[in-house]
């Protein structure tokens, strides 16, 4: 690499820097400004103070950069492809839930508890992604079975704390509780679960959360009936995802493919294509307001909620809506009035 070691280069010098064809790592003295590679560095270059790495990008691909509008080059060198615009986006974007590891599994749990009148309770989180997607299961639960015995159980930021614990479930086991669904959380919750497992409670978890890793680098899961996780792989063998999702959208795909499976493709009462809609919405502002990559998926899921939001049945998001200032003429909602109104 060409780079200047001295701690006040030249503009010449700075115009002849040349960009590697593959990524290096280049650490800056933040206090002299010098600048060497990682392998000058390892040479015993002599640093001083804080130092700065950053990974130069490789050169684009020939052409990528001058063709297109100044959008088109922008994107193609940070080496993404356009993404569909957003008032082209569709439901069809949107990938089936057999696509997310667990989730067809955990539906036919759920669905065999509702034929068995199994009572059933979402344990949710307190934040925005662990009320909506405890939500989105409860309505959609209760447009397939409205005489099932399912509720919701949401902690006390300040008395109970963040998850699961075995006091809960084994309490929730002696009040006839059958089926848990942790959702926003329980991935970490090996003892309460276990706890829970000894009871005779089973424990379903559909969390994002970071999979803990046993000490050979395997994901030590909990002992739960079922585990949906957008990191775990399809299959055994498989690589890891490299994706990210909220728990409102990991909710959503959990009854998307419930409805699939007691009604067929298009065969669903008109009440849970409904809840269906709105619980797209949910997992929309769930992956906005839970700060997820807004790429692939995810940015389908909110532009599909933010259009969508206006028409919403939901009474507590048009309260929402009405106490943000958001007109209900006035069309699509911003991302930023779901994340700071």
């Amino acid at each position: 690499m060409e780079a200047s070691q001295s701690s006040s280069p030249t503009s010449q010098d700075r115009r002849s820097t040349v960009v590697p064809a593959e990524p290096v790592e280049l650490q800056v003295d933040a206090q002299s400004g010098d600048a060497q590679s990682g392998d000058a560095q390892s040479g015993g270059g002599g640093l001083r103070g804080l130092l700065s790495s950053w990974m130069l990008r490789p050169t684009p691909t020939a052409g990528a950069s001058s063709a297109g509008s100044l959008l088109d080059r922008v994107i193609a060198a940070r080496g993404s492809a356009r993404p569909t615009p957003m008032d082209e986006v569709t439901f069809g974007h949107l990938e089936r839930p057999d696509q997310l590891s667990g989730a067809v599994e955990a539906a036919a749990r759920l669905s065999e508890a509702i034929d068995q009148g199994r009572r059933i309770v979402i344990h949710g989180d307190y934040d925005f992604d662990g009320v909506s997607s405890s939500s989105i299961l409860l309505r959609v639960i209760r447009a397939i079975a409205p005489d099932h015995p399912v509720e919701v159980v949401l902690p006390d930021r300040y008395e109970t704390g963040y998850g699961l614990s075995a006091e809960g479930l084994v309490a929730m086991r002696e009040d006839d509780v059958d089926l848990v669904i942790a959702v926003d959380c329980g991935i970490t919750a090996h003892d309460a679960i276990e706890a829970g497992n000894r009871a005779g409670l089973e424990t379903m978890v559909l969390d994002h959360h970071t999979i803990p890793r046993a000490p050979d680098g395997a994901f030590d899961l909990p002992p739960a009936s079922v585990v949906v996780h957008p990191h775990l792989p399809l299959s055994p063998g498989d690589p890891e995802p490299d994706r990210e999702a909220c728990g409102a959208a990991i909710a959503f795909k959990v009854v998307w493919a419930l409805a699939t499976q007691r009604f067929g493709e298009a065969g669903s009462p008109a009440v849970v294509k409904q809840e269906l809609m709105e619980a797209t919405i949910l997992a929309g502002l769930g992956t906005i307001a839970d700060v997820m990559p807004l790429v692939g998926e995810n940015r389908t899921l909110a532009v599909l909620a933010l259009r969508m939001l206006t028409k919403s049945g939901l009474p507590g998001l048009q309260a929402l809506l009405e106490i943000s200032g958001h007109e209900p003429d006035a069309g699509t909602v911003h991302e930023e009035t779901v994340q700071f109104q």
